[in-house]
């Protein structure tokens, strides 16, 4: 939602840049946090083994709304640039509103269990990530793929509005 109202409002690649920049972040942030809810809440629900055919359904809704939302998106930007972040904004605001009403289960008696530190964390995924040549490769290059797509969506919409490559060009 922060990244839409940037976007809508700024007039500079600087900060259509940092309007980038913090969209990644929220798709990042984003990526293991939907797993753990589905995970967690089949879990107090003692269906743990449905985890796999759950994340495949809820998966490919994503893919579907994010297919969907390409075509809405095309067709806004040629008739309401703005409007595809509009769009974004009141979406994000629903999602707020959903998970504002999740009510959290009952914490059950369980054991006490050691907490791990954030370094240590980070020292065993940067561990795993150097051991695992083919997914640190995967990972830097799906990376580089959406740094690449956020501009040029942002250029072809700019040319599809009509406005001149110099102007782009000058804005950058």
């Amino acid at each position: 939602m922060i990244s839409s109202i940037i976007l809508i409002f700024s007039h500079d690649f600087l900060w259509f840049a940092v309007g980038f920049i913090i969209s990644a972040w929220s798709y990042n942030l984003n990526s293991g946090t939907t797993d753990a809810l589905v995970y967690e809440s089949l879990r107090c629900l003692n269906q743990e083994k449905r985890y796999i055919k759950v994340s495949a359904n809820v998966n490919a809704l994503y893919e579907l709304a994010d297919t969907l939302g390409i075509f809405v998106a095309g067709w806004f930007v040629t008739a309401y640039f703005e409007g595809v972040y509009w769009i974004q904004i009141a979406i994000s605001m629903l999602a707020i509103l959903s998970v504002l009403m999740m009510r959290e289960p009952r914490k059950s008696q369980r054991k006490e269990e050691k907490v791990t530190s954030y370094f240590a964390i980070l020292k065993n995924a940067a561990l795993f990530l150097k051991e695992n040549g083919q997914l640190r490769f995967l990972m830097l290059f799906s990376l580089c793929l959406r740094g690449l797509r956020q501009p040029t969506i942002f250029i072809f919409s700019r040319l599809w509005m009509g406005t001149d490559s110099k102007d782009i060009r000058s804005a950058c």
